[in-house]
């Protein structure tokens, strides 16, 4: 597999939410690989798919803000009282219990959201959740 494993989803600065992206758990490997080829069937390039796995995946994804300096805390800290913070809850708690956690980024169109949600959960995906500018919402 060529697709981003453990990328860093801050390297251009910090990420305050994925998006435009569809994300999603998978609990097996070979789900997580096959995802991945039908995803790439669909359409969908290798640079925009990102899977996430153990503890090297969870400190890139930096739930909480721990590793990108005071502003990454700040930025954590507000969105603990006014966001929705289960899908980082559920992303760490996938990623502890070995689990995958990928993300598909989009061009925000209902079209490209709707062919990676159809895609992943054909692959046994869970908690797949769309992130738009600015809202999340579970599909």
């Amino acid at each position: 597999m060529t697709t981003h494993v453990n990328p860093d989803p801050h390297a251009e600065g910090f990420e305050w939410q994925p998006t435009n992206k569809v994300t999603a758990i998978i609990d097996r490997l070979d789900d997580v690989f096959s995802a991945i080829r039908s995803l790439e069937q669909a359409g969908f390039p290798e640079k925009d798919l990102s899977v996430f796995v153990g503890s090297e995946g969870l400190a890139k994804l930096d739930v909480h803000g721990e590793h990108h300096g005071l502003v990454g805390r700040v930025v954590r800290a507000v969105q603990s009282v006014a966001a929705d913070q289960q899908p980082d809850h559920d992303a760490e708690a996938a990623l502890k219990e070995g689990h995958a956690y990928i993300t598909v980024s989009t061009d925000g169109s209902e079209k490209q959201k709707m062919a990676a949600e159809r895609v992943l959960k054909a692959h046994a995906a869970r908690c797949v959740r769309y992130f738009g500018r600015w809202a999340v919402e579970k599909l």
